[in-house]
């Protein structure tokens, strides 16, 4: 117990982010114009608006480190029994290459080596495409609880579902006809290139054994944090510039899933699902709405029970990519398919509008970068990026404040989930900031290119873009520490 509970995650320093707000402020308060050209105040106007914008999330994200932090000093499922007699089916869908297979073997592994502890029944099930490269790869994960299954290739839904959506169709199909989507059955969906470890499946039992099926509001979903270790990732400056992920479970993703309606930040890893729920709200969305199938199965959740899902402590282990190509065309994936949720009619416009707003704030990024924003006043020899009064630069500072603590903070929850602190040259590499977000905001523009390519009938291009997952473990780094 003394190695999980030093494994546990750490609580967020929500006085850092306060500390970083008022320095940005202390800062921009002194450094406030006491005169305007024209120019400068078309500007300042400009900017008053756009640096504003996202002040909400960020009011978001105080909000949900605060219970972020509570729920982890003060846990309510200490005395919740942590083995749970339920069936677990772990669900790892994988393309199936032999660029994936690195990270495919370390994620089955660490299922195996850590289940058994909290459950005595359970099944990971690794569902792949019929006609894979990889196959004999795969069939080399096959054991006693280990299945190794493949999408026949004639397989159709009637919305002609595609890539990892299709795949959880015929799964999901697959356990109605086998019994399984039953209220006892909880379904754990991870990526092929996430695994878990002693501490994401005690978390996932204490879940389970809270929300007993007879109790009228139990919850029916749980997620919890994704973490990157360092070893399991290639490149420290990727590595690096992913931390705003874990940063962002710690805060404003933890105040929508944690309060019942996870409407923003849903991901398909590490996501907790009781298996007659999935099956009632489904996958079967179609073409468009395959990019991201995760944020609409929350959506359609959120909609059909409300105030049914719930954060948990739990932590799960993944790969950054290997470069920043990979991240670019990861995050515009991202952005190109949450464009598409954000307009399902499916779903009520309620509950798309905060997803609406978040896109709104993503898909502008270049244009109100903070480098792009002095370069524009350098060539124009404007003195001044200030908003047209002062009051606004309080807003300003807390969105810093915020972007910066997402940072610092995810840096401190990846290295933790590494074995240790951060070295002291990844701290320095914080100083990289300003680029990291130039480039997310850049994927997050592209991603807007592709979404009006598709709905101009344009966007037949690659629907799901799998980054390589090709970084081996030597058990010499250590990687068998973290799961």
């Amino acid at each position: 117990m003394a190695r999980r509970r030093r494994r546990a995650l750490r609580p967020p320093r929500t006085a850092l982010l306060a500390l970083l707000t008022v320095l940005v402020l202390a800062v921009s308060l002194s450094l406030y114009p006491r005169a305007w050209t024209l120019q400068e105040f078309g500007l300042g106007a400009y900017l008053s608006v756009v640096w504003t914008l996202p002040t909400l999330l960020s009011v978001m994200a105080v909000i949900g480190a605060i219970q972020a932090r509570r729920s982890l000093t003060r846990p309510r499922d200490v005395d919740v029994d942590s083995h749970a007699d339920n069936l677990l089916i772990v669900q790892v869908p994988t393309i199936g290459r032999t660029d994936v297979m690195p990270a495919l073997r370390r994620v089955v592994a660490s299922m195996e080596r850590t289940i058994p502890a909290n459950f005595s029944r359970w099944r990971v099930d690794v569902v792949a495409e019929e006609s894979s490269e990889a196959r004999d790869e795969l069939e080399a994960l096959s054991s006693e609880h280990v299945r190794v299954l493949y999408v026949p290739a004639a397989y159709e839904t009637p919305n002609g579902t595609q890539a990892k959506a299709r795949a959880n169709c015929w799964l999901d199909e697959l356990r109605q006809q086998e019994g399984e989507s039953r209220e006892d059955v909880w379904v754990l969906h991870m990526d092929d290139d996430t695994g878990i470890g002693p501490d994401t499946v005690e978390h996932v039992a204490r879940f389970i054994n809270a929300n007993p099926a007879d109790h009228r509001r139990s919850k029916l979903l749980a997620q919890g944090v994704l973490t990157y270790p360092r070893q399991f990732s290639s490149n420290g400056l990727v590595w690096l510039a992913d931390a705003v992920r874990p940063g962002s479970d710690l805060s404003v993703f933890r105040l929508w899933t944690g309060g019942g309606r996870p409407l923003l930040g849903a991901h398909g890893e590490l996501l907790l699902v009781r298996a007659d729920i999935e099956s009632a709200v489904g996958w079967d969305y179609g073409r468009s709405l395959s990019i991201t199938e995760d944020a609409n199965f929350a959506l359609l959740f959120a909609t059909r029970y409300p105030g049914r899902s719930a954060w948990i402590a739990a932590r799960c282990y993944g790969s950054s990519p290997e470069s920043f190509a990979d991240l670019v065309k990861q995050r515009k994936r991202w952005a190109r398919g949450l464009l598409h949720v954000a307009g399902n009619p499916a779903v009520p416009l309620h509950n798309r509008l905060l997803l609406k707003y978040a896109l709104a704030s993503w898909v502008l990024g270049p244009l109100q970068h903070v480098f792009v924003v002095l370069g524009a006043s350098a060539l124009l020899g404007l003195r001044y990026t200030a908003p047209v009064q002062p009051w606004i630069l309080g807003p300003w500072a807390l969105n810093l404040g915020v972007g910066l603590w997402m940072y610092v903070e995810g840096l401190r929850a990846n290295a933790h989930a590494s074995g240790g602190p951060a070295p002291l040259r990844y701290r320095f590499g914080l100083l990289l900031i300003p680029f990291f977000t130039l480039v997310e905001g850049y994927a997050g523009l592209r991603g807007f290119v592709a979404f009006v390519r598709d709905r101009l009938g344009w966007g037949r291009s690659e629907l799901f873009e799998v980054i390589a997952k090709t970084h081996e473990v030597p058990a010499s780094q250590g990687g068998s520490r973290a799961t």
